[in-house]
């Protein structure tokens, strides 16, 4: 019988929106041990997210609720993350939004997928400049850049002047990007994976299709 992701999520914003720190990590660690892995936790989570945002849009949440559910549940990943460990030789990924995109939550749960696939974590968050991430990609120890845009924050237009700006670098540099968020990504451009869901991610890195690029350098 699978785990039921609707009473998990119910369970979790309840202990969120009063900013239960200690409560939410215990929830969450204990729907993993029910689903195995931080992908399918990650994907309810995100759809709670959405409801969170359509509630708050209607009323339904006030915007105190809003923050603290969101910070509660950034620091009870970040928390949970330490506990994971890697070796020390293991591939990099560097996790950013967008320029200009506040949201970082999907970049929270994009790390505890990494790090489960023993993928070390490069937290970059927030306000990451788009010379900074050049210069990121350009680095030989990074062997993977993972970006993440809201359909809140960010317009086509600018994603994908962002991609023509990183994505020949990424080439020349054998760095892979990867596309998260709701935002409007371009497809097919300069070898970037769009990933829509976590299930998808983990599938992407357990087949070995990421390694390929740290292997290179």
């Amino acid at each position: 019988q699978q785990p039921d992701g609707t009473c998990f999520t119910r369970r979790l914003l309840k202990t969120l929106v009063v900013g239960d720190q200690p409560k939410s990590e215990a929830i969450l660690l204990d729907h993993w041990g029910e689903t195995g892995r931080w992908e399918l936790v990650g994907d309810e989570v995100g759809v709670m997210l959405e409801e969170i945002g359509t509630a708050w849009l209607a009323g339904g949440i006030s915007t105190a609720e809003e923050h603290i559910a969101s910070e509660t549940l950034l620091r009870s990943l970040a928390r949970i993350r330490m506990m994971i460990p890697n070796r020390p030789r293991a591939p990099l990924c560097a996790l950013a939004t967008a320029p200009g995109d506040e949201h970082t939550l999907a970049l929270g749960l994009c790390e505890l997928v990494l790090a489960e696939h023993d993928w070390q974590p490069l937290w970059l968050g927030r306000h990451s400049p788009v010379e900074m991430l050049v210069d990121i990609i350009q680095r030989p120890e990074v062997d993977m850049l993972a970006l993440s845009a809201s359909g809140f924050s960010s317009t086509p237009s600018a994603l994908r002047d962002l991609l023509c700006r990183l994505g020949p670098v990424a080439l020349a540099c054998d760095t892979q990007i990867v596309l998260g968020g709701s935002g409007a990504w371009p497809e097919g451009v300069f070898g970037c994976m769009r990933m829509l869901t976590y299930v998808q991610f983990g599938e992407y890195l357990r087949a070995g299709q990421a390694v390929g690029a740290g292997v290179a350098k």
